[in-house]
């Protein structure tokens, strides 16, 4: 199918609008609780599984490498927690207590599932303990491509080095940081594609996911940037919440992730209907809502 340059364009304010319409505003601030809400379980699970079959200073590598990317005025609040369990990890953990840490930890992606499923136009599995199996599944699957991401993450900048000193040779002088961001945005775009890919209910087209993901990279390199200089200029949060300052700035950090995350998602969709990929085979109703306008209007084109 033929398309344009107005085509095109058209799909960014597509987007937006159905950002606005799936209550995807709303559902970043609920992510962003949830993300902060998981984190920690998340990562006890994560050093715990690296303690039982490795060594937790993998894990501790990959932490300070991949928070060296982000601005610490956003992870201040969180630092001095997460090198108390990369130093020592609770012990003694129960069970029971896995159990909960997975349950938690699983709550984000289940939150994800939500609004991508309303991003495309798909309806939820009526079943709730269902769609939190799936979830925790889904999680699991993370947790294993996060290991392989950390191991490429740390190790492929040293294989990078070693053969470049073998080698002897400066047609690549490339430093290691600059190695590992370009082995972070790379591994940040396959991970965003993945999330688009696997987590809604509904088939997807490996390529149509691409664009989106392409877009949230960008977008949120571009939003540190922008609110690391507001936070760096302006000072009314730590005037307005005080000693509080720090874990807004986090949550708010994640809400804007959230957002353009949600983003990527509507441009996807609208993306795939400009090259007529039509979700026939989609429930534009999710299950036991009433359709709403935005829905009626897709059903007609």
């Amino acid at each position: 199918m033929a398309w344009s340059t107005t085509q095109f364009l058209s799909c960014f304010y597509k987007a937006a609008r159905d950002l606005i319409l799936h209550d995807g505003v709303e559902h970043s601030g609920y992510l962003s609780f949830l993300a902060l809400l998981s984190f920690f379980p998340f990562l006890v699970f994560f050093v715990s599984v690296l303690g039982a079959i490795g060594d937790t200073s993998l894990a501790y590598l990959f932490i300070e490498y991949v928070f060296g990317t982000i601005p610490p005025q956003f992870t201040e609040a969180l630092q001095a927690r997460i090198h108390e369990i990369l130093s020592g990890p609770p012990q003694g953990l129960l069970t029971l207590a896995i159990v909960g840490a997975i349950w938690t930890a699983s709550s984000s992606v289940e939150g994800l599932k939500t609004i991508l499923n309303r991003a495309y136009r798909v309806g939820t599995p009526p079943n709730y303990l269902l769609r939190r199996f799936f979830s925790i599944i889904e999680f699991f699957s993370i947790t294993v491509a996060l290991f392989i991401a950390m191991v490429a993450f740390i190790f492929l900048p040293a294989l990078w080095i070693k053969i470049h000193s073998l080698l002897h040779t400066n047609a690549f002088d490339l430093t290691v940081s600059t190695i590992r961001t370009l082995v972070a945005g790379f591994i940040l775009f396959i991970g965003i594609s993945i999330l688009y890919y696997m987590l809604p209910n509904c088939r997807q087209r490996s390529l149509t996911v691409l664009p989106g993901a392409f877009l949230v990279v960008i977008g949120w390199l571009g939003a540190a940037n922008i609110l690391t200089l507001y936070i760096s200029h302006f000072h009314q949060v730590n005037i307005i919440y005080g000693s509080l300052g720090g874990m807004i700035i986090t949550l708010l950090f994640f809400y804007i992730v959230n957002m353009i995350f949600i983003y990527g998602a509507e441009f996807n969709y609208h993306f795939e209907r400009m090259f007529g990929i039509t979700p026939n085979e989609k429930k534009l109703v999710p299950a036991n809502e009433t359709p709403t306008k935005l829905d009626k209007d897709s059903l007609k084109k």
